[in-house]
C-alpha cells in the first residue's frame, strides 16, 4: 500500500517513478494484478495509470478512506518507555485489551520482550517477527488463528498482509510515525484499539 501512499503536501506517490520503472520491464504479455487491503481514492487513480484502463478490479470489501468498521480507540498516555508493559497488564486486567489480541511493535527485540512479559503474567502470548525462522512464525499463526495463543505481538513489517478474523483489540505498543502506518491495523481491530505513549514520540490521537 506504501507504494501508492499519497503524499498531502504535494498530491503526488514518491514511489510512483520506481513503480514505473518496474512495470516498464514487464514481457509483452503478463498479466499484473494489484492487491491493497486499504485502498483509498486516491490509491485508485494511481492504479489507473500504472494497470491501464483494461483493469479488472475484484473487491472483497469496498473500499473508503478511513475505517471500514466501527472502531473505539484509546491514546494512553504512560509517561515512559518502562511504563508501557506495566500499563498494557493493567488495561488486560481491567478489560479493556481482551483477547485475541494483536499488538504492534517497532522492532523484533521489543516483540521477544513484550511477549515474554505477557507470558510471564500468565496470559498465552507468543511473537511474530521477520528475524524467526518460518515455521516458528507458521505456528505462532496458527496458534492465534486456533486460539490457543491469546496475544499476538508483531512488527508492523512481519504483519502485513496478514488476514486475522474476529480480533477483539489491536495495541499499538509503540506509536506510528506516520498516519498510514496507524490506518493499516484499524482494518484488523474488532470493537477496541488502545495505543500506550510516552513523551518526544508522535502521539496516536
Amino acid at each position: 500500500d506504501r507504494l501508492f501512499q499519497v503524499d498531502a503536501a504535494t498530491g503526488a506517490s514518491a514511489f510512483l517513478p520506481a513503480v514505473d520503472a518496474v512495470l516498464a520491464k514487464r514481457p509483452k504479455h503478463c498479466v499484473t494484478a494489484l492487491f491493497s487491503a486499504t485502498a483509498s481514492s486516491a490509491g485508485d487513480e494511481l492504479a489507473d495509470s500504472a494497470l491501464g484502463p483494461r483493469r479488472c478490479v475484484v473487491r472483497v470489501l469496498p473500499p473508503k478512506d478511513g475505517d471500514a468498521n466501527p472502531v473505539t480507540q484509546t491514546l494512553e498516555f504512560v509517561g515512559e518507555e518502562k511504563a508501557k508493559a506495566p500499563a498494557l497488564l493493567a488495561a488486560v486486567r481491567r478489560g479493556a485489551a481482551t483477547p485475541p489480541c494483536l499488538v504492534f511493535v517497532v522492532c523484533a527485540h521489543k516483540a521477544r520482550s513484550v511477549a515474554a512479559r505477557l507470558a510471564a503474567a500468565g496470559l498465552r502470548a507468543d511473537y511474530l517477527a521477520a528475524s524467526r525462522p518460518r515455521k516458528e512464525r507458521d505456528d505462532a499463526l496458527r496458534n492465534f488463528r486456533a486460539g490457543r495463543t491469546w496475544f499476538l505481538v508483531a512488527t508492523d513489517v512481519a504483519s502485513r498482509g496478514l488476514d486475522l478474523k474476529a480480533l477483539n483489540t489491536v495495541v499499538n505498543y509503540d506509536a506510528p510515525w506516520a498516519a498510514p502506518c496507524r490506518n493499516q491495523p484499524l482494518g484488523r481491530a474488532g470493537p477496541d484499539r488502545i495505543s500506550p505513549s510516552r513523551p518526544r514520540r508522535r502521539r496516536d490521537s
